[in-house]
């Protein structure tokens, strides 16, 4: 764990340098927690593409990738995380982005799926928008500790990612199928949940992120945007004193743990309330549900 206590602006290295954080390696081991069996994906975001399917199974692994890939001045690279854990060596190691078949390593990657944990993506449309924003993630967050909804809070760069663990929502979903191409899949569950709270706190809830190849920024990552525009995705425990621009890589001073919020508690009333109130109709598509 990252001491709270840990400052940047009290690093040797000049704290606007992206390549002079990810050098630190208590990021990276920190960082590394999250990859167990799990996809690593860099995304390069003034030249997009990305690179997928990545295994890291270690602090040694991810230190690996992130020498051969963030090294050069041109790759500034956002780091994702697979919302979806899979079978152990289901993934690839390898360095060579062209020598994979991309097709291949999809299917590979739907038939390992062990666990999915639900994302819900409030995402604003601008910097302007992320305060009025923090508002309707405020209202979430009181919605599911009334409820007692086990989940993480993180802050991603322009919005908030809510974060429930597969085995505190798969129990109490009516049926649980991680295979994407099949009907009452778990993804298309979700996608009734999401909407849900949706229509009920905030139209900025993305609902493009409900199938079984969606990735989330790594906590403790940085979110890049521009060679400036740098914020460091950070748990967010409480909103007291919360502000956006606290969490760019030049005015952080504090990390904060990530905890699990009401780990006692479970998602049981907050499935029935969405379920209850979707009308839907299930077919066999790797979305599984359509609106009406």
């Amino acid at each position: 764990m990252i001491p709270p206590t840990f400052d940047l602006s009290k690093q040797h290295w000049h704290y606007l340098r992206y390549y002079g954080y990810y050098d630190l390696e208590i990021i990276r081991k920190q960082i590394a927690k999250y990859l167990i069996n799990r996809e690593l994906m860099l995304f390069h975001k003034s030249n997009p593409y990305a690179i997928r399917y990545l295994e890291s199974k270690d602090f040694n692994d991810l230190t690996k990738y992130l020498k051969y890939y963030i090294r050069k001045p041109s790759n500034i690279l956002n780091l994702y995380y697979s919302l979806a854990e899979f079978k152990e060596g289901s993934l690839r190691d390898s360095f060579n982005f062209l020598e994979y078949d991309k097709e291949e390593m999809k299917k590979n990657a739907a038939q390992n799926i062990v666990k999915y944990d639900f994302l819900l993506d409030i995402d604003a449309p601008s910097r302007e928008t992320l305060i009025p924003l923090t508002i309707s993630a405020r209202k979430i967050k009181d919605f599911f500790d009334k409820l007692h909804v086990p989940y993480y809070l993180r802050f991603s760069g322009m919005g908030f990612h809510f974060v429930i663990p597969y085995d505190y929502i798969a129990p109490y979903l009516p049926k649980i199928n991680l295979h994407p191409f099949s009907d009452y899949n778990i993804y298309a569950y979700f996608a009734l949940i999401a909407k849900f709270l949706k229509e009920k706190f905030s139209e900025y809830i993305c609902m493009n992120v409900y199938d079984y190849r969606r990735v989330a920024k790594i906590p403790y990552s940085i979110s890049v945007y521009d060679e400036e525009d740098q914020y460091i995705v950070l748990p967010i425990n409480s909103f007291e004193g919360f502000h956006p621009e606290k969490m760019h890589i030049k005015n952080v001073t504090f990390f904060p743990e990530d905890i699990l919020h009401n780990p006692e508690g479970n998602c049981k009333f907050l499935v029935e309330k969405a379920l209850s109130s979707a009308e839907t109709v299930f077919e066999n598509s790797f979305r599984g549900v359509k609106y009406k």
